[in-house]
């Protein structure tokens, strides 16, 4: 007998570049997950924390490619801990700040 459980994690904070022949990136993230259950429509909420790194390569002014992305997403709701770990690649628009 199974929890079917559905996870929204929102997570906020800032990467910290460093200058090499390439951009690589480290973040930290921290945030609140809205999990549910679906077959009871209970909800809670917790905690949530993403750690990351990555390297990027400029395209221009406003873009980068982001070569790989990886990232160790923990989150806890229902007194439970879960974590997952995901790689991703992309372009990335870079600001100005």
């Amino acid at each position: 007998m199974g929890t079917n459980v559905k996870f929204y994690d929102a997570l906020v904070g800032r990467s910290s570049p460093i200058q090499v022949e390439v951009d690589m990136f480290g973040q930290l993230l921290s945030g609140r997950p809205r999990p549910s259950d679906l077959n009871g429509g209970t909800t809670d909420s917790g905690r949530s924390i993403a750690v990351a790194g990555g390297v990027d390569h400029q395209l221009g002014d406003r873009f980068s490619w982001r070569i790989v992305q990886a990232e160790y997403v923990t989150s806890h709701a229902f007194g439970q801990d879960q974590g997952n770990f995901q790689i991703s690649t992309g372009l990335s628009l870079t600001s100005d700040m």
